[in-house]
């Protein structure tokens, strides 16, 4: 299961590492916000998409190590301490029969990728049920502060909806907390939460504009891609791409609204070749609208209230330098056209099941063979895998290495270091004895030596030659 959730999570990254990058390229120019959109979308879906078709691509052994290399080196390396500390006598905590703190499957268990694992979906856990309870929370505040909108508001929201393209009118709900306008919906019916402050202190014709805004919203079912974003930053909290793309969606997203709500609420007179008197018409439109966005933003700077991620508010991605200056110059912005959008869908659903990545099956570990995982190194031969199996106690790393392979109780550890103790003893006082004998044959040889010397006569040690020359000399 590690290596699943190990592999699926290198596999989105590279991927929605791709997407990023193209539309990274393709938002600098600030000319195709629905393109760009788009892109930013299959990031956040990507991250959150499981890799379902598998194709030969890299091997995660060449990028990093498997769960089961880091969980062997971990174990190798602290099992190679203990031994050496365990060399000259026990520890206690290894012999002593009352403790109860198991040392040594601790050492089995100790895998790194699945300590980070669990620790981060740990803390998506945490941070999901914290932001679904403070949308929980802010449900029950806009209930219990909400009023009904009056008929005018309702024949205005019928109108634009009919002109945008709904079906049907989204629940209007206008409510006395200073919060920003905003779209919500947390199942059901869909909320267009309008501040009374704006209504009171704006002209229809203004505030007409911000609900055209919200309504477009609605119409791009932006309230279920807060919610594929919320889940998408929940599980990949500790990952700045996430993040990053989060915000470049919230950014491109209120580009394509302003979009939106010129093209359809302003005739066709932004081009060039357009009469004078419809072009001016329409410009003073935008100018409007591009007043009534500054007006809500600065009655709204400091709101009581801080809402939830899955709301869609008016101002919800920044750059607001940047969104009036389009506004005003519509002929900056270019639509995509539907053959564009439909080639990067087709593009995009090709790559999101794709899994370029693959995790090297390894051999799990079962105590009724050797051939399953063992903590060694891997210069090391089936001999010593044949100690650890059969039970040789001539060794402390072998030991240690049979307790790793084998799941053994406290009593088993204890016997099993009783054992190689008893057989160390042993062999020192083997040892010992064989010392002890070897410098006694010296002793006895040096002895032996001394007492043959003296029963040898000394001519024997001398030269025959020089004896011969003397026998000679003395003839003469």
């Amino acid at each position: 299961m590690e290596n699943y959730i190990y592999q699926a999570s290198i596999n989105n990254i590279i991927v929605a590492s791709i997407f990023a990058f193209f539309a990274y390229l393709l938002g600098r120019s600030s000319k195709h916000p629905q393109l760009s959109y788009l892109l930013w979308f299959f990031v956040i879906i990507k991250l959150i998409t499981p890799p379902i078709i598998s194709l030969p691509g890299i091997e995660l052994s060449q990028l990093g190590i498997s769960t089961q290399q880091v969980s062997a080196h971990t174990a190798q390396t602290l099992s190679e301490g203990v031994a050496h500390q365990a060399i000259n006598q026990p520890p206690h905590w290894l012999i002593d029969s009352n403790s109860s703190y198991d040392f040594i499957s601790w050492l089995q268990k100790i895998d790194i990728i699945s300590f980070i694992i669990s620790f981060s979906l740990l803390g998506s856990l945490i941070i999901l049920a914290h932001s679904f309870y403070k949308a929980l929370r802010f449900h029950q505040l806009i209930k219990s502060e909400a009023h009904p909108a009056t008929a005018e508001i309702k024949a205005i929201a019928d109108e634009l909806a009919q002109t945008i393209g709904l079906k049907k009118t989204p629940l209007l709900t206008l409510t006395t907390a200073s919060i920003s306008p905003m779209v919500w919906w947390i199942g059901g019916r869909v909320h267009v939460i309008l501040p009374l402050v704006i209504i009171d202190q704006m002209t229809p014709s203004q505030w007409r504009w911000v609900l055209a805004h919200e309504l477009v919203h609605v119409k791009r079912l932006d309230h279920l891609v807060r919610w594929i974003e919320w889940l998408a930053g929940g599980l990949w909290w500790w990952n700045p791409l996430a993040w990053y793309a989060r915000k470049q969606l919230r950014i491109h997203e209120e580009r394509c609204c302003d979009n939106g709500v010129i093209s359809l609420l302003t005739t066709t007179g932004h081009h060039a070749n357009a009469p004078v008197n419809l072009r001016a018409h329409n410009i003073s439109q935008s100018r409007d609208y591009a007043e009534s966005i500054l007006t809500v933003v600065e009655k709204l700077v400091s709101p009581e209230h801080r809402p939830p991620t899955q709301t869609s508010q008016i101002n919800s991605g920044g750059q607001l330098e940047l969104r009036i200056k389009m506004i005003l110059n519509p002929s900056r912005t270019k639509k995509a056209t539907k053959r564009q959008q439909v080639v990067a869908i087709i593009a995009a659903t090709t790559l999101l099941p794709l899994s370029f990545t693959y995790v090297k099956a390894q051999p799990q570990v079962n105590s009724s063979t050797s051939s399953k995982t063992n903590v060694s190194k891997p210069h090391e031969t089936s001999s010593t895998q044949q100690k650890v199996t059969s039970g040789d106690h001539s060794d402390i790393k072998s030991v240690l290495k049979e307790i790793l392979v084998k799941e053994l109780t406290d009593q088993e550890i204890k016997e099993r270091f009783n054992k190689y103790f008893a057989t160390e003893t042993a062999r020192k006082n083997q040892r010992t004895k064989q010392e002890k004998k070897v410098q006694a044959d010296a002793y006895f040889d040096k002895n032996e030596m001394l007492q043959l010397s003296k029963l040898i006569p000394l001519h024997a040690y001398q030269n025959p030659e020089s004896q011969n020359c003397t026998s000679c000399h003395k003839q003469n």
